[in-house]
């Protein structure tokens, strides 16, 4: 049975956001922009887990009365199965 979980990512997340960046995009952000992200106070940072780890998220800024997401991405074993689609509506 598959599980998965979304909650706010962390700096401990960030080898497995750098790996699914990396599988997923031609120019993928570096780990040092991943990291400064993570870290931004106006940053709004989601991962969903799949079976305790992590296979997407979603990364964004809340600029009050809106949001700009900035780059979202799900690892290539679990895309068209409809995970981007629950990060962005659990967003």
């Amino acid at each position: 049975m598959i599980k998965s979980l979304i909650r706010l990512a962390s700096l401990e997340d960030l080898e497995d956001i750098e790996r699914i960046e990396n599988e997923s995009f031609k120019t993928p952000w570096t780990r040092n922009l991943i990291m400064e992200e993570l870290c931004f106070p106006l940053s709004f940072n989601l991962v969903m887990e799949v079976n305790k780890r992590v296979e997407g998220y979603i990364m964004s800024w809340f600029i009050l009365p809106e949001a700009h997401i900035l780059n979202i991405a799900i690892s290539n074993n679990f895309r068209r199965k409809g995970y981007g689609r629950k990060l962005l509506e659990n967003y």
